[in-house]
């Protein structure tokens, strides 16, 4: 019984340290990225979006992540079945949007610096290029880019003609991004001999709670700092959860076993657990552990028929600033 707790054992740690095609991008990141999500789905949006249909959690995620992308991923049809390998986001500086005209914050949006990249199975430059070749473009890093504006629905308040900046970095690897200046800094990291200092760096606490083989899977750092950060554990009544000790949030499912864990870590030795969450818990099946000082675990098996338990996919991103209602 020993040997097969072992065995089990140094499976979990070789799937936490096992080569990923996310990997390189861990690189590129500005160093001050906070957070990163990445959907390990070989799949096309076309496919992603018909398992959203079907009231599949991962596949919901998936959708709404593509959702968040501007028009000529919808537009350019042929893009939308062609298979991919990754999808990825990394963001930083959480914050609330302008008031509107009626002196009202967005329920559930937020701003945040971002970059998603996108692997895909095959070279797709030539759609892409195609899809674009209407659309304005400059250079950024010495690297082409093409700007796109998003939908109507997807334009923020109070930020005017909001937009992206697309650049095919190869062949098969597509980068969407709403700021320039973090673009910016993608591009500079990725031309530059790797370093040895990087973002969400690899000795990190928070990589010990994350295989990332699983289906998605996030990471979020919290920054003491970010006074305006809505999503912030330092804010008392954030959208995350009072902790002024917080230091990261993880989060992972597996579509296979529909298992979702999410991992709350702090420097006090007694995470904090607030009445809501409790509550919420038992209700949604999720069973709250605290297996060592600093670390609060939260485990669940997603049934897609019960709307309380497949929230929890959505509930875990809110929690950690991993994304919004936008």
């Amino acid at each position: 019984m020993r040997s097969i707790l072992i065995l089990l054992s140094l499976t979990a740690l070789l799937a936490q340290d096992a080569a990923t095609p996310v990997d390189p991008v861990l690189d590129w990141l500005p160093l001050d990225t906070e957070t990163l999500v990445v959907a390990n789905y070989q799949q096309t949006i076309q496919q992603a979006l018909g398992g959203a249909a079907a009231n599949d959690p991962a596949a919901d995620f998936q959708y709404q992540h593509f959702a968040q992308l501007p028009s000529f991923m919808f537009t350019a049809t042929t893009l939308l079945n062609k298979k991919m390998i990754f999808a990825a986001t990394a963001a930083r500086r959480f914050r609330l949007p302008p008031v509107t005209a009626q002196g009202a914050i967005p329920l559930g949006t937020s701003l945040r610096d971002s970059c998603t990249f996108i692997q895909y199975e095959a070279p797709v430059n030539d759609v892409v290029q195609g899809a674009l070749a209407a659309y304005p473009r400059e250079s950024v890093a010495q690297q082409l880019a093409w700007i796109v504006q998003y939908l109507p629905h997807q334009q923020l308040p109070g930020i005017p003609n909001y937009k992206a900046w697309i650049v095919m970095l190869k062949p098969d690897l597509l980068l969407v991004s709403p700021d320039r200046d973090f673009l910016e800094t993608v591009l500079q990291r990725y031309r530059k001999p790797k370093s040895d200092k990087r973002a969400l760096p690899t000795d990190a606490p928070a990589w010990k709670w994350i295989d990332k083989t699983a289906s998605f899977w996030g990471l979020r750092v919290y920054d003491p700092d970010s006074i305006d950060d809505p999503t912030s554990p330092f804010i008392t009544k954030s959208w995350s959860w009072d902790d002024d000790k917080a230091t990261a949030f993880t989060f992972q499912y597996d579509s296979s076993a529909r298992a979702l864990k999410m991992t709350r870590l702090s420097g006090a030795a007694q995470v904090p657990i607030s009445g809501d969450l409790e509550t919420g818990a038992s209700k949604a099946g999720l069973v709250l552990d605290r297996p060592m000082d600093g670390v609060l675990t939260m485990n669940a098996t997603i049934n897609p028929a019960v709307a309380a338990s497949a929230g929890l996919t959505y509930s875990a991103m809110l929690w950690s600033g991993f994304f919004d209602l936008n």
